[in-house]
Protein backbone atom coordinates (compact mmCIF):
# COMPACT_ATOMS: atom_id res chain seq x y z
CA UNK A 1 0.00 0.00 0.00
CA UNK A 2 1.73 3.34 -0.75
CA UNK A 3 -0.15 6.82 -0.05
CA UNK A 4 0.75 9.50 -2.50
CA UNK A 5 -0.20 12.96 -1.84
CA UNK A 6 -0.13 15.82 -4.85
CA UNK A 7 -0.61 19.56 -3.99
CA UNK A 8 -3.25 21.00 -6.10
CA UNK A 9 -3.41 24.56 -6.91
CA UNK A 10 -6.78 24.58 -5.44
CA UNK A 11 -8.38 25.09 -2.04
CA UNK A 12 -9.58 21.49 -1.66
CA UNK A 13 -7.18 18.48 -1.82
CA UNK A 14 -7.30 15.06 -2.12
CA UNK A 15 -5.27 12.06 -1.09
CA UNK A 16 -5.93 8.74 -2.72
CA UNK A 17 -4.93 5.49 -0.74
CA UNK A 18 -4.38 2.31 -3.01
CA UNK A 19 -3.58 -1.01 -3.10
CA UNK A 20 -4.88 -4.51 -3.62
CA UNK A 21 -7.88 -6.31 -1.20
CA UNK A 22 -6.47 -6.30 2.57
CA UNK A 23 -3.70 -4.25 1.89
CA UNK A 24 -5.03 -1.72 5.00
CA UNK A 25 -6.20 1.18 3.00
CA UNK A 26 -9.24 0.90 5.10
CA UNK A 27 -7.64 1.41 8.63
CA UNK A 28 -5.24 3.82 7.13
CA UNK A 29 -8.21 6.00 6.22
CA UNK A 30 -9.65 5.47 9.24
CA UNK A 31 -6.89 6.61 11.30
CA UNK A 32 -6.62 9.78 8.59
CA UNK A 33 -10.34 10.40 9.37
CA UNK A 34 -10.03 10.00 13.50
CA UNK A 35 -7.21 12.46 13.41
CA UNK A 36 -8.88 14.69 11.15
CA UNK A 37 -12.13 14.77 12.22
CA UNK A 38 -15.06 13.87 10.15
CA UNK A 39 -15.48 17.41 9.89
CA UNK A 40 -12.57 18.41 7.76
CA UNK A 41 -11.99 15.11 6.28
CA UNK A 42 -13.91 12.79 4.73
CA UNK A 43 -13.46 8.96 3.39
CA UNK A 44 -15.04 8.22 -0.22
CA UNK A 45 -14.82 4.51 -1.01
CA UNK A 46 -14.20 3.57 -4.94
CA UNK A 47 -16.85 0.53 -4.04
CA UNK A 48 -19.21 3.34 -4.65
CA UNK A 49 -18.63 3.28 -8.67
CA UNK A 50 -18.87 -0.53 -9.18
CA UNK A 51 -20.86 -0.87 -11.97
CA UNK A 52 -24.70 0.02 -12.07
CA UNK A 53 -25.50 -3.17 -13.56
CA UNK A 54 -24.30 -6.40 -11.85
CA UNK A 55 -24.62 -8.13 -15.29
CA UNK A 56 -21.64 -5.88 -16.58
CA UNK A 57 -19.40 -7.09 -13.82
CA UNK A 58 -16.52 -9.58 -14.78
CA UNK A 59 -16.15 -12.65 -13.47
CA UNK A 60 -13.73 -14.77 -11.45
CA UNK A 61 -12.06 -17.11 -13.64
CA UNK A 62 -13.89 -19.93 -14.13
CA UNK A 63 -16.55 -18.97 -12.06
CA UNK A 64 -20.03 -16.68 -12.19
CA UNK A 65 -19.08 -14.81 -9.30
CA UNK A 66 -18.39 -10.92 -9.49
CA UNK A 67 -14.64 -10.19 -9.37
CA UNK A 68 -14.67 -6.47 -7.72
CA UNK A 69 -10.83 -6.31 -7.74
CA UNK A 70 -10.80 -6.26 -11.65
CA UNK A 71 -10.62 -2.32 -13.05
CA UNK A 72 -13.34 -3.46 -15.47
CA UNK A 73 -15.86 -3.63 -12.08
CA UNK A 74 -15.48 0.36 -12.05
CA UNK A 75 -17.61 3.16 -13.45
CA UNK A 76 -14.21 5.32 -13.90
CA UNK A 77 -16.51 8.27 -16.13
CA UNK A 78 -19.05 8.65 -12.75
CA UNK A 79 -15.77 8.56 -10.69
CA UNK A 80 -14.31 11.27 -12.44
CA UNK A 81 -16.72 13.25 -12.69
CA UNK A 82 -17.50 12.98 -9.16
CA UNK A 83 -14.41 13.50 -7.39
CA UNK A 84 -13.63 16.50 -10.12
CA UNK A 85 -16.68 18.27 -8.93
CA UNK A 86 -15.74 17.49 -5.32
CA UNK A 87 -12.76 19.34 -5.56
CA UNK A 88 -14.28 22.19 -7.54
CA UNK A 89 -15.69 22.92 -3.95
CA UNK A 90 -19.46 21.98 -4.65
CA UNK A 91 -22.08 19.58 -3.16
CA UNK A 92 -21.85 15.92 -5.19
CA UNK A 93 -23.91 13.34 -5.93
CA UNK A 94 -22.00 9.97 -5.11
CA UNK A 95 -23.65 6.67 -5.96
CA UNK A 96 -23.93 4.26 -3.39
CA UNK A 97 -23.73 0.57 -3.95
CA UNK A 98 -25.48 -2.31 -2.44
CA UNK A 99 -23.77 -5.46 -1.90
CA UNK A 100 -27.15 -7.47 -0.91
CA UNK A 101 -28.61 -6.52 -3.93
CA UNK A 102 -25.51 -6.16 -6.12
CA UNK A 103 -26.61 -3.02 -7.47
CA UNK A 104 -26.21 0.60 -6.64
CA UNK A 105 -28.98 2.27 -5.03
CA UNK A 106 -31.80 4.24 -6.46
CA UNK A 107 -30.52 7.29 -4.38
CA UNK A 108 -27.17 8.61 -3.87
CA UNK A 109 -25.37 10.33 -0.98
CA UNK A 110 -24.55 13.90 -1.45
CA UNK A 111 -20.84 14.58 -0.03
CA UNK A 112 -20.11 18.30 0.24
CA UNK A 113 -16.29 19.47 0.37
CA UNK A 114 -14.37 19.53 3.11
CA UNK A 115 -11.31 22.28 4.24
CA UNK A 116 -8.94 19.09 5.55
CA UNK A 117 -5.24 18.54 4.82
CA UNK A 118 -2.90 16.32 4.98
CA UNK A 119 0.07 18.51 5.29
CA UNK A 120 -0.14 18.57 9.48
CA UNK A 121 -0.69 14.56 9.95
CA UNK A 122 0.59 12.60 7.18
CA UNK A 123 4.19 14.36 5.98
CA UNK A 124 5.37 15.14 9.55
CA UNK A 125 5.05 11.65 10.33
CA UNK A 126 6.55 10.55 7.14
CA UNK A 127 3.43 8.51 6.09
CA UNK A 128 2.95 9.99 2.68
CA UNK A 129 5.38 12.35 0.43
CA UNK A 130 4.64 14.65 -2.23
CA UNK A 131 3.86 13.34 -5.82
CA UNK A 132 6.74 15.33 -6.82
CA UNK A 133 9.88 13.45 -8.95
CA UNK A 134 12.11 13.73 -5.91
CA UNK A 135 9.42 12.54 -3.14
CA UNK A 136 8.14 9.72 -4.94
CA UNK A 137 12.13 9.04 -6.03
CA UNK A 138 12.46 8.91 -2.04
CA UNK A 139 8.90 6.96 -1.46
CA UNK A 140 10.76 4.17 -3.87
CA UNK A 141 13.57 4.25 -1.53
CA UNK A 142 12.13 3.44 1.51
CA UNK A 143 9.98 1.06 -0.10
CA UNK A 144 13.13 -0.55 -1.42
CA UNK A 145 14.83 -0.68 1.84
CA UNK A 146 12.03 -1.83 4.03
CA UNK A 147 11.50 -4.68 1.61
CA UNK A 148 15.45 -5.78 1.89
CA UNK A 149 15.14 -5.31 5.78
Amino acid sequence: MKIIYNLFNMKNKLIIVAGSSGSGKSTISKTILENFGADVAQIICLDRFYLKDKIKLPKVVGTQHANYDHPDAFDWPLARKCLKSLLNGKPTEFPVYNYMTQNRAKKGQIIKVSDGYAMNFLFPRKLAVNATEGGLKVKAEQDKKAHDE
